[in-house]
C-alpha cells in the first residue's frame, strides 16, 4: 500500500486515487477501522470532485491516520 501511495503522490492520476481509496476502504471495513474508512471516503470524494487542493492534503495525511490506529 505504501508503494502505491508514494506513486499516487507523484503521478496524481484520479482513477488510480479512486481505486486506492476503494482498496483502503475494503481493508478498513474488513478490520472495522472507522478512522481509516472515513479517510478513504474523504479521499474518494475529493478525487471524484477533482478537489486537488484538499486531495493533496488528504493523501499526505495517510501516515498520520495509520499511526493513530
Amino acid at each position: 500500500i505504501y508503494q502505491k501511495l508514494e506513486r499516487l503522490k507523484k503521478e496524481f492520476i484520479i482513477n488510480d486515487i479512486e481505486d486506492f481509496a476503494s482498496e483502503v476502504k475494503e481493508i478498513a471495513n474488513k478490520h472495522n477501522i472507522g478512522s481509516l474508512k472515513e479517510w478513504a471516503d474523504k479521499l474518494q470524494a475529493e478525487a471524484s470532485g477533482f478537489d486537488f487542493d484538499n486531495l493533496s492534503v488528504t493523501i499526505n495525511n495517510f501516515n498520520s491516520i495509520i499511526a493513530n490506529i
